[in-house]
């Protein structure tokens, strides 16, 4: 089968989940004897000045781009990620090709693929009044780089209008596949059909577990450190009430310069960051927003490091609370204090919840189990052309 791979999220240096997802996928595809091409569609500055003039959730440019991609490549299948916008699918449906949304972010349900508002906490959905105000004053939208702090208000009125075409546009999908449960719910709650949850999974056969012998302890926050959704300020705010009590324990944070309390750690590859997750002692994702699936807490499972996290997302689906790690309400820095204080006091329980958490991700999120389910859907799909 020749099987395309596409999207904005597809571009190298894209960060997050999605490429790991994506590259996850074209390696088992290939495995299994199919034919994969992977592409991404930069779009940035300038670039999007096209989208802007459209009326629809459509890029004219993007689409006639695709749509002469799609004429020469001759794909079967189509397994499209993030990309700003429609034109991927509606490319696909005025070819004929059968498109599979592959949803790792709220891009469906939400203008800005959050379904969060900074300042505010989790959004319920999308609204006129909320939308335009919070991409025009509130924050800057994600995925529009340094160039846009914000969006004006009358770009931000279009922004939101356009979305507001996304569902008809993306109802020509011939599936929409969630990473978890939780995701799965908020694309049928936004009015979704044909959604499936599949989670998401990694080799752990390329990770090396690790349990935390002896020697100094890391508490790690693997997150960039400047998005309040991924709530380093409540790490922070737990590391500060820590540190005295546990004064030779190093709190660190990825993508930060460090401070007297939380040490600093440059941007990572792949590589060099699962080397610091497997020297860390325990690993803490206080996720504020509803994390569509949460790959860091996998990754530190595959390590096997027990995780504290907040209940937030897909994160229960993940950590099991009193296994694998801890599980506190999302919010409650007293909750996640004492949960990292547990972890570090009792070393014969942190180690225990890290080789059951190993166990479990080798068990319920493996890459095998992810690309036969994706395959057997777009196998499905193409039956019933």
């Amino acid at each position: 089968m020749r099987i395309l791979l596409a999207g904005a999220a597809l571009e190298p240096g894209w960060p997050g989940g999605e490429p790991v997802a994506a590259e996850t996928l074209a390696a088992g595809f290939r495995t299994r004897g199919h034919d994969v091409i992977v592409t991404g569609r930069r779009r940035a500055g300038l670039a999007l000045v096209s989208l802007a003039a459209s009326p629809f959730d459509v890029d004219p440019a993007a689409f006639a781009s695709y749509s002469r991609s799609l004429a020469e490549l001759r794909p079967e299948l189509v397994y499209g990620f993030f990309d700003f916008d429609a034109s991927l699918p509606v490319a696909c449906r005025v070819r004929g090709i059968p498109y599979i949304g592959c949803i790792q972010i709220h891009w469906p349900a939400c203008p800005i693929g959050t379904l969060y508002i900074e300042g505010q906490g989790p959004c319920a959905g999308p609204s006129w009044s909320a939308c335009v105000r919070h991409m025009s004053n509130r924050t800057p939208p994600v995925r529009l780089g340094p160039f846009a702090n914000h969006l004006p208000a009358p770009v931000a009125a279009a922004t939101f209008l356009k979305f507001q075409s996304r569902r008809f546009l993306l109802s020509s999908a011939a599936a929409l596949l969630a990473p978890s449960e939780d995701a799965k719910h908020r694309l049928e709650s936004a009015g979704y059909t044909g959604v499936h949850a599949i989670h998401s999974g990694l080799d752990f056969r390329t990770i090396e577990a690790t349990p935390w012998q002896a020697g100094p302890k890391v508490v790690l926050y693997p997150a960039g450190h400047d998005s309040e959704r991924k709530g380093f300020k409540d790490f922070h705010a737990m590391a500060e009430q820590l540190k005295p009590e546990f004064p030779e324990v190093s709190f660190r944070a990825t993508n930060f310069a460090g401070d007297q309390v939380v040490d600093g750690s440059p941007y990572l590859p792949r590589g060099e960051f699962r080397a610091l997750m497997a020297r860390s002692y325990v690993v803490v994702t206080p996720v504020l927003w509803d994390e569509p699936f949460g790959f860091v807490a996998l990754e530190a499972m595959g390590c096997a490091k027990p995780v504290v996290t907040y209940g937030a997302g897909a994160l229960p689906e993940i950590v099991r609370d009193g296994e694998t790690g801890l599980v506190v309400a999302r919010g409650d820095v007293a909750a996640l204090v004492a949960a990292v204080r547990r972890v570090l006091v009792n070393e014969t329980e942190a180690r225990a919840f890290g080789l059951a958490g190993r166990r479990r991700a080798e068990a319920s999120f493996s890459a095998d189990r992810m690309v036969e389910s994706y395959l057997a859907v777009g196998e499905q799909i193409l039956r019933a052309v």
